[in-house]
């Protein structure tokens, strides 16, 4: 960000940035050890285990629509600050807890932190300025991305400090935060006379281009699921270590982080959708070229293509969404999004098991994986079509002639 770009980004959203940056340093400080501190420090069984990462996992995913029709209903900064403070609760929660009823409150709070203040930041940004709009949604996943790098390597430093480290200063950032957020006045403004919850909620249900967007984002996410599964156990199988492995990760923040310098001037440039489709497209030529090499050379440029396509397709989701959802139901549409990582997700683990249990067929999931991303594109073309013979507003009550 340069000192001209900055002097015109409002104060509150810079501040917005800074906790951007900061939520996600502290999830990814604490969150990717949780499954290890669970199993080596605490020594609970397996199915708890599993219990506790699921129960975080859905209130963190099938929550969100909630908390946006909470936050268009009430005013984002409060939906911020009460995120914030159930993840002080189940971050400090999960530095003294050892039973397992315990445990999985601690989960469930983390989850609903994140469920009430993900679709209020969102919403934030999205009724920024038209001019400022798009630049702020590259900003904003370049500091998650800042975030997702810089979290685990705090919390592999912590963790050798002690079990509670990681957990305690998690929630110590994330409450001084929560301060520094109730302190700004813009964001605590009350939204006054809007619709109600079940209108807002009705405006998403029954709008089609929105439904049919998050069909088509759903196969995204199945195949974004096997950043986390498929690919470490494809780069095991080829003979890479689990440290190799490891590469993938940093390899894919990396670039989220610095491809936005580049892509940035493209997305303020070009339409939402179509920067989704081409996003795809990179993704499926990621996955489809894993099957034509085994070095591990090749196998991080197959995770280079696939982590490019993907820093399109996130922030110009988020920015698609910004630009047709409701004025009234900002929250709720960004609530609603998390509604098809949460299907995409959950679809992708089983397949991505279901066919890497099959090791003598390396071209079979890769095909499937590329196959996805292309119907994604078919999709998303489609879509675009239908915006381009004005078709687009069609189906989504309340749109005021300007917005229509």
């Amino acid at each position: 960000m340069t000192q001209e770009e900055a002097f015109h980004i409002p104060r509150t959203v810079r501040v917005l940035l800074l906790s951007v940056f900061t939520m996600n340093t502290c999830s990814f400080m604490a969150i990717p050890l949780l499954a290890l501190y669970l199993q080596n420090r605490l020594r609970i069984p397996g199915w708890q285990i599993a219990t506790i990462l699921s129960v975080n996992l859905i209130c963190g995913r099938v929550f969100p629509i909630l908390g946006g029709l909470i936050a268009d209903r009430t005013s984002y900064g409060s939906s911020m600050v009460a995120g914030m403070a159930f993840r002080v609760l189940g971050f400090t929660g999960f530095a003294f807890s050892t039973h397992f009823f315990w445990l999985v409150a601690c989960a469930a709070l983390v989850g609903l932190g994140g469920a009430i203040y993900d679709p209020a930041v969102s919403a934030i940004f999205s009724i920024q300025p038209e001019e400022l709009r798009r630049k702020l949604f590259t900003y904003f996943n370049q500091a998650l991305n800042a975030g997702a790098i810089l979290g685990p390597a705090v919390g592999g430093l912590l963790w050798r400090a002690g079990r509670s480290a990681p957990f305690l200063l998690a929630a110590s950032v994330v409450a001084i935060l929560a301060i520094m957020i109730g302190r700004e006045g813009d964001l605590r403004l009350r939204r006054e006379g809007g619709p109600s919850m079940a209108a807002n909620l009705r405006t998403v249900l029954s709008d089609r281009e929105f439904i049919y967007f998050l069909v088509g984002m759903s196969l995204f996410f199945m195949v974004f699921a096997q950043l986390y599964y498929s690919f470490p156990i494809e780069f095991f199988r080829r003979g890479h270590s689990e440290s190799m492995a490891a590469s993938i990760f940093v390899l894919n923040g990396t670039i989220g982080l610095t491809a936005m310098f580049v892509l940035r001037g493209v997305m303020e440039r070009h339409a939402p959708l179509a920067l989704v489709r081409w996003g795809a497209l990179l993704v499926a030529a990621g996955m489809a070229m894993v099957p034509l090499g085994a070095s591990l050379p090749w196998m991080l440029f197959c995770v280079a293509l696939f982590s490019l396509g993907e820093t399109l397709v996130l922030p110009a989701s988020d920015m698609h969404i910004a630009e047709t959802a409701w004025v009234h139901a900002k929250g709720t549409y960004f609530g609603a999004f998390e509604i098809s990582m949460a299907m995409g997700g959950t679809l992708g683990n089983f397949a991505g098991t279901a066919l890497m249990a099959n090791s003598s067929r390396t071209y079979l999931p890769w095909s499937v994986y590329a196959g996805l991303g292309l119907l994604l594109a078919v999709v998303l073309s489609w879509l675009i079509h239908r915006q381009r013979a004005g078709k687009a507003c069609v189906g989504r009550p309340g749109l005021s002639p300007l917005e229509s």
